[in-house]
C-alpha cells in the first residue's frame, strides 16, 4: 500500500521531474509484494506459476523504470533517445516472450521447475531457473550497476549537501533491493527477502520527496548549465527557501554552499529592498543591488524566475546573481569621464572666445592703425608690419582651430574614407597635385572634423611636395600655415587608402627627416619663419579627440605617410571596402 501511495502522490504532484519512472517502479514494486504475499497465503502449484510469472515483469519493470529515472535525474540525456530507450528495453520485451511460451507451450527455457511448499515465511515457492531466466538477471544486474555508477560519480562531484542526499538516500533504495535479490538467486539465503528490500526503497523514496524535496525542483538536471557558468543561482521552492545554491553564488554573496541551503531566501536580502520587493511579488524581472564581500562593495543584477509544473503551478523560483561590479565601476568612470570632458571644452570654448575677441580686436586695431599711417611709412616697413599682422591673425585663427579639434568627440556616424577624403581634395586640390584612394572602409567618426583632417593633410602634401632644393622642401613640409598654393611639384600624387587598424594619407614628395617626426605634431613647431606650427597639430588633436592614434612614417616612393590607427577598444569600425 505504501508503494501506491508513492506512486499516487507522484503521479499527482508532476513536476519538472517526469513522474512516468517514478510512477512505473512503486506500481511494479507494489505488485511484486501483493504476489508474494499472496503466494505467501495461497499454497497452490498453479497460483505459484502465475505469481512467478507477474515476479518477473514486475522484477524487469522495476529495474527499466529505476535505469530511466536515473537517466533523466543525472541528465544523461544519450539513455532517453527513443532508439536507446527501444535498445534497453527490448531483453525484457523477449523475457515477455518466454514467459507467454513457457506457459503456452510448456517450455522450461525460462524455469525448469517450480512447486509451491510451506518452506518459508517470504516466498513459498522452490524453482530450479532456466538459461533464459539467468541471462536476463545478469542483464538486469548490468542495468542496476549502470544507474548505481552513475548516482556514485554524481554523488562525488557534487558538494551541495541537499543534493548529496538527495542521492545517498536513492543509493540506498537502489542497492538494497538489488543485494537482496541478488542473495536469494545465488542461494545464499533459502527466502527471497527483496520485498523487505521494497519496502527499504519507498521509504527512501518518502525521505527524498519529503524530506530532499526532489519533486519540487531537479537541480541535477540543469547541472551543466549551473557548474559552467560564473552566473550565481539560487534555487528557491515555492516557500521561498533556498534549495539549490551553485558555487558561483555562494562566492558572490560570500557565503558557504551548505548554509545557503535551507535559508529564507528573503531573509538572504533583507539589507536590499528593491530585491525583496521582486521577491515578495513574484515577478520575473531584473534589479541591481550592492552587497559587501570580503569588506569589499560588489554590485549585482538580480534576475528571478519562476518555474512552473506541468500544470502551471507555481513550484518555485530561480535567483540568478551577475557580477556587475566592473561594469559599473566602468560605467562610473565613463560618466566621470565624460563629465570632465564636458568641463574641458567648456574651457576650450572659453579659451576659444578668449582669443577671438581679447586677441583678434587688438589686431583688428592694428591693422586700421597701419592702412591710416601706410602713406607715412616707407615700403620695406609697411610690408614686415602687414606681414607680422597677417602671421597673428593667422595664429589666431589656427588657435581657434586646434581648440575646437580638440575637443573629445561625442557625435558619430558611419563615415566612408573614400567620401569624407573625395570631398576633403575638393576643397584643397589645385593644379600642383593628384588623389588616389586605393582602398575603402567605413569609420565610425565625426565626418566634418574629419574631413578638416584630411583637407590639412592634404595641404600638408600639395604645399609641400615641392621642387625646391630638397632640404628646403623638407623643412616645408612639416608645416602648412605659411606656404603660398601653387608653388608645388605638378606631379605630386597623395594617396589614401585603408590598413587592417586604420587607414593612411601618403604623398610621394620629400617626405619628413626621421629626427623631425616626434616634433613635427607638437603646436608651435615650425622650420619657417614665416609659419603658425599649428597646421599638423591640429591634425593629431582632431585625431586623438576620435581616440585613434597618429605616427609618421616614410612612404613607398619616400615621401611622407600619416597613419592613422583605430585601438581595439574604439568604437567599431567595419572592415575594408575593396
Amino acid at each position: 500500500m505504501s508503494s501506491v501511495a508513492v506512486a499516487a502522490y507522484v503521479y499527482t504532484h508532476e513536476t519538472m521531474l517526469s513522474s512516468i519512472p517514478v510512477v512505473t517502479i512503486y506500481v511494479a514494486v507494489a505488485l511484486w509484494a501483493a504476489v508474494s504475499a499472496l503466494d505467501h497465503v495461497l499454497s497452490s502449484q498453479a497460483l505459484t506459476l502465475l505469481f512467478a510469472d507477474v515476479k518477473y515483469v514486475s522484477g524487469g519493470t522495476v529495474v527499466l523504470g529505476l535505469f530511466f529515472f536515473v537517466a533523466e535525474y543525472t541528465d544523461d540525456r544519450r539513455w532517453l533517445r527513443p532508439r536507446r530507450v527501444v535498445g534497453v528495453m527490448l531483453p525484457f520485451l523477449i523475457l515477455l516472450g518466454f514467459v507467454f511460451a513457457d506457459e503456452t507451450f510448456g517450455t522450461t527455457l525460462l524455469r525448469q521447475h517450480v512447486v509451491a511448499t510451506p518452506s518459508g515465511p517470504f516466498d513459498t515457492s522452490v524453482r530450479s531457473s532456466g538459461v533464459v531466466f539467468l541471462l536476463f538477471t545478469m542483464y538486469a544486474y548490468v542495468l542496476i550497476g549502470t544507474a548505481g555508477y552513475k548516482l556514485f560519480s554524481e554523488y562525488r562531484r557534487l558538494k551541495v549537501d541537499t543534493l548529496r542526499e538527495q542521492i545517498r538516500a536513492i543509493l540506498v533504495a537502489t542497492v538494497v533491493p538489488a543485494v537482496l535479490n541478488m542473495a536469494f538467486n545465488l542461494r545464499l539465503v533459502t527466502v527471497d527477502l527483496t520485498p523487505i528490500g521494497f519496502f527499504v526503497t519507498t521509504l527512501m523514496a518518502v525521505a527524498v520527496i519529503f524530506r530532499y524535496r526532489i519533486t519540487d525542483i531537479v537541480p541535477i538536471a540543469r547541472r551543466t548549465a549551473i557548474d559552467s557558468v560564473d552566473v550565481g543561482m539560487l534555487v528557491v521552492d515555492s516557500e521561498g527557501t533556498i534549495i539549490d545554491a551553485n558555487e558561483a553564488a555562494s562566492a558572490h554573496l560570500d557565503v558557504p554552499a551548505g548554509d545557503l541551503t535551507g535559508r529564507g531566501v528573503v531573509d538572504l536580502f533583507s539589507g536590499n529592498p528593491d530585491v525583496v520587493r521582486v521577491l515578495e511579488n513574484g515577478d520575473e524581472r531584473r534589479t541591481r543591488t550592492d552587497y559587501v564581500v570580503d569588506g569589499e562593495e560588489r554590485y549585482f543584477d538580480v534576475d528571478v524566475s519562476t518555474i512552473e509544473n506541468g500544470n502551471g503551478d507555481l513550484i518555485g523560483r530561480v535567483v540568478l546573481l551577475s557580477d556587475v561590479t566592473d561594469q559599473v565601476s566602468w560605467e562610473r568612470a565613463l560618466r566621470e569621464r565624460t563629465t570632465e570632458l564636458e568641463r574641458q571644452n567648456d574651457r576650450l570654448e572659453e579659451f576659444a572666445g578668449i582669443v577671438s575677441h581679447d586677441l583678434r580686436n587688438p589686431l583688428n586695431v592694428a591693422s586700421m592703425r597701419l592702412e591710416l599711417e601706410a602713406d607715412n611709412l616707407d615700403e620695406e616697413n609697411y610690408a614686415k608690419i602687414a606681414s607680422s599682422l597677417d602671421r597673428m591673425e593667422g595664429i589666431v585663427d589656427d588657435t581657434l582651430e586646434l581648440a575646437r579639434q580638440g575637443q573629445r568627440v561625442t557625435e558619430r556616424d558611419d563615415v566612408s574614407l573614400r567620401a569624407v577624403a573625395e570631398a576633403a581634395w575638393a576643397n584643397v586640390a589645385t593644379e600642383t597635385g593628384s588623389l588616389t584612394v586605393a582602398s575603402d572602409r567605413v569609420l565610425s567618426a565625426n565626418e566634418p572634423r574629419l574631413q578638416r583632417v584630411f583637407e590639412n593633410l592634404f595641404r600638408n602634401a600639395v604645399e609641400h611636395g615641392s621642387t625646391s632644393p630638397d632640404s628646403q622642401a623638407r623643412q616645408d613640409a612639416v608645416e602648412h600655415g605659411a606656404a603660398a598654393a601653387g608653388t608645388g611639384d605638378p606631379s605630386v600624387t597623395v594617396t589614401v587608402g585603408a590598413t587592417d587598424d586604420g587607414w593612411y594619407v601618403e604623398d610621394d614628395g620629400p617626405g619628413i627627416p626621421e629626427e623631425e617626426r616626434s616634433d613635427v605634431l607638437q603646436q608651435g613647431y615650425s622650420t619657417n619663419d614665416e609659419g603658425t606650427g599649428f597646421g599638423l597639430a591640429i591634425v593629431n588633436a582632431s585625431v586623438e579627440a576620435h581616440g585613434w592614434d597618429l605616427s609618421i612614417t616614410e612612404s613607398r616612393d619616400g615621401g611622407a605617410r600619416f597613419e592613422v590607427t583605430v585601438p581595439t577598444d574604439s568604437p567599431a569600425m567595419a572592415t575594408e571596402v575593396e
